[in-house]
């Protein structure tokens, strides 16, 4: 079963992403922005990482994630464009993307599709 988990600064979306996803069939967790938060990613094997980007070192959790060669999707939340454009800056590889606020669907949509992406890319190697 995939493992999702959810770094979300917004308990209420957050705990509707994990039920959303939860009903699609996937395993998902929730770990906030704290001292604990993003340590939890290289604590526990996840196959997905839903991130918002505006917390507070949501940046550094991505970069730490890459440094730490863990390599599983990232799928980035961001508040709107512009951040998006300045993240571009940034020395992460393997993400995907929404601007808040986004639909449920297209977010269930991308979510099987990074996990299609990836059964399909480790079927290849």
């Amino acid at each position: 079963m995939k493992k999702v988990l959810i770094m979300e600064e917004d308990a209420e979306l957050s705990q509707g992403l994990s039920y959303l996803l939860r009903e699609q069939g996937f395993n998902t967790a929730i770990a906030f922005y704290n001292e604990e938060g993003p340590l939890a990613f290289l604590n526990e094997s996840y196959s997905l990482l839903l991130l918002d980007i505006g917390l507070t070192e949501g940046t550094s959790v991505a970069k730490r994630m890459r440094d730490n060669n863990i390599a599983a999707p990232i799928l980035i939340f961001f508040n709107d464009e512009k951040e998006q454009n300045r993240f571009q800056h940034e020395d992460i590889s393997d993400y995907y993307y929404l601007i808040k606020p986004f639909d449920a669907n297209k977010l269930v949509l991308l979510v099987k599709e990074i996990f299609y992406d990836k059964t399909t890319a480790d079927k290849a190697a």
